[in-house]
């Protein structure tokens, strides 16, 4: 006998098919026809297989179920990616170094200022735009972290 989702013969006998995970046998192949993919608000649904038969996988990620042409489901993970947690990781790890950096030039202006030095205004402001650059940074960062 052959899978009817994928083509694959398999054993009879078989509850699923050992290379899609489809349901197969005599009683399932009757009775229930193949799922075609639904399009909801442009968004593209397909069928599951195997454990997740009787849902849709959403092109988004995560499944659904779906009843009347309603999505009423989401079984989707509400952690960050990976990609995200990378991402908000750097641009802390930039902010902090800024944040010190500008500390440090800030030190370095008290010291030239003291000093009579009249180079270290360029020292203040470049203390300043450290901590700006690396605020924007720092809520850069959170706002990865948070978003799905």
């Amino acid at each position: 006998m052959f899978c009817s989702s994928c083509g694959t013969e398999f054993v009879e006998g078989s509850i699923y098919c050992a290379k899609c995970g489809a349901k197969v046998g005599k009683s399932d192949a009757a009775t229930t026809p193949p799922r075609e993919p639904i399009v909801i608000n442009g968004v593209t649904f397909r069928p599951g297989s195997g454990e997740f038969e009787s849902l849709y996988s959403a092109g988004t990620g995560g499944w659904v179920t779906i009843e009347n042409g309603i999505v009423k489901k989401w079984r989707s993970g509400s952690q960050p990616s990976t990609g995200r947690k990378v991402g908000g990781v750097v641009c802390l790890l930039v902010a902090a170094v800024l944040a010190l950096l500008g500390f440090s030039w800030f030190q370095g202006f008290v010291t030239l200022e003291a000093d009579g030095n009249q180079f270290a205004g360029i020292l203040a402001l470049l203390g300043v735009g450290a901590w700006v650059v690396g605020a924007a940074f720092g809520v850069w960062g959170v706002t990865l972290f948070s978003r799905k």
